[in-house]
């Protein structure tokens, strides 16, 4: 543009000599060439002048108003990102909004407190959402004062994820496979001699990853968050899942914990049942009263330390290479030093509760181990569903009428004695 306005200036320039004294110049300079004219018209000089300034004063212009719609540009550019973003949390809403009414063994139709309807609940909640990131987030911050100097922290470069070999998916999450490279750092976290003999065997630092799906909200992000506090809390235990390390990532945390080659104990069950399982993999009844054992354990060594699992399912209970139960999956975990812990509602695993939990959202030592009952019941029956027949709606009435579950062909006569004695109900719950 600056040359373009160049080029056109120069004929009017030129043009503004008077004639006599382009004439004089030609003759001068073609008659001799060592004499050059030293005076020069005034009015000329002024022209002169008057264009250069014209000139600069049209370039700064467009400078400017380059500039500012430069500025313009990227203002409108932000205001389209935050809008799309608006409306794409808009529809994440609406679809956990849309899903309140899906029903399976994690039904959340239950009768609520206050006579509350469960929309109401995640209205609640969903305004909550923001403030909860925020205190987890600065709760870190004021923990460790650095995400570096953190112990369980792993750096991304040291983190290999394998998300080919996914080991297992839910409705926010999945877990992948995944290495560690150079020296876990599961030994400093737990410096004592049990716990190195139970890793010396995982040479290749293989270990499982759980991160959030893409398209997950900030509640989500919460509760994973959450998972992660609450597991560095937990300690070691051979017959419970101990984490490795996390990466706290605010938009996308991962939580390291063991790998367990053979899986969850309900799929382990149910192909020992249909026969879809390696010879080496063959149960016999003395490995099912092995894992009833190692999983009551592992219980127990939870509620010494004040924890309510509220979620004590075959599914969530994982099988090493050598046979080793771990209790897994703390999502719906609570600590607490009161007898009792009432939860808001949500999904819960409802034919896995006790009653008191069904009726009034109260969870305790107690209901948890109403549901170690459930979990033998489906080590026995090599991974039958519980109360397969009834509906979760009707699940209360049954219960209050007195049914139980009956007990498994291959299941000895002590051990159903035991899973009776722990679905025995006080009058005051019924």
């Amino acid at each position: 543009m600056f040359f373009r306005l160049l080029s056109a200036a120069l004929p009017i320039l030129v043009a503004s000599f008077p004639y006599e004294n382009r004439r004089k110049h030609s003759k001068a300079l073609l008659t001799t060439t060592t004499h050059v004219a030293t005076t020069v018209d005034p009015s000329t000089v002024s022209v002169r002048h008057a264009l250069l300034i014209a000139i600069i004063t049209i370039c700064a212009t467009i400078v400017v108003v380059a500039l500012c719609c430069g500025v313009l540009c990227l203002v409108r550019i932000r205001f389209r990102i935050i809008t799309m973003r608006q409306k794409f949390y808009n529809r994440s809403k609406q679809r956990r909004e849309s899903a309140v009414g899906a029903s399976n063994d994690y039904e959340d139709h239950l009768p609520k407190k206050n006579n509350k309807s469960q929309l109401e609940i995640f209205k609640i909640e969903d305004q909550n959402v923001s403030a909860e990131i925020l205190q987890v987030g600065e709760r870190s911050k004021l923990e460790n004062n650095d995400s570096c100097k953190d112990k369980w922290e792993i750096k991304l470069k040291h983190l290999v994820i394998n998300e080919q070999e996914k080991l297992g998916s839910g409705a926010f999450a999945s877990v992948f496979k995944g290495t560690i490279k150079g020296k876990s750092s599961v030994f400093a976290n737990h410096a004592k001699l049990n716990v190195s003999l139970h890793f010396q065997e995982n040479m290749n630092n293989e270990v499982a990853v759980k991160m959030l799906h893409k398209h997950t909200g900030h509640a989500n992000r919460v509760d994973i968050l959450n998972e992660i506090d609450f597991m560095k809390k937990l300690g070691f235990h051979p017959h419970v899942l101990n984490m490795i390390g996390c990466v706290t990532n605010v938009y996308n945390p991962l939580l390291v914990v063991e790998f367990c080659s053979k899986g969850d104990l309900l799929h382990l069950l149910r192909h020992q049942r249909t026969g879809q399982h390696e010879v080496e993999d063959n149960l016999c009844l003395k490995d099912l009263i092995s894992f009833s054992w190692q999983v009551s354990d592992g219980m127990s060594y939870l509620s010494s330390r004040n924890f309510i699992h509220r979620d004590v399912a075959a599914r969530n209970v994982l099988i090493t290479s050598n046979n080793t139960a771990k209790i897994g999956d703390f999502g719906l975990c609570r600590y607490t030093t009161e007898a009792l812990y009432t939860t808001r509602g949500g999904k819960l695993p409802i034919k896995w509760m006790a009653p008191e939990s069904l009726k009034m959202f109260e969870f305790s030592l107690k209901s948890d181990i109403w549901s170690f009952a459930v979990l033998l019941y489906e080590i026995f029956t090599l991974g039958d569903a519980p109360y397969f027949s009834i509906q979760p709606t009707d699940m209360m009435k049954y219960l209050e009428d007195g049914n139980r579950l009956e007990k498994p062909e291959i299941c000895p006569a002590e051990i159903y004695d035991l899973m009776s004695e722990c679905w025995l109900v006080p009058q005051t719950h019924l």
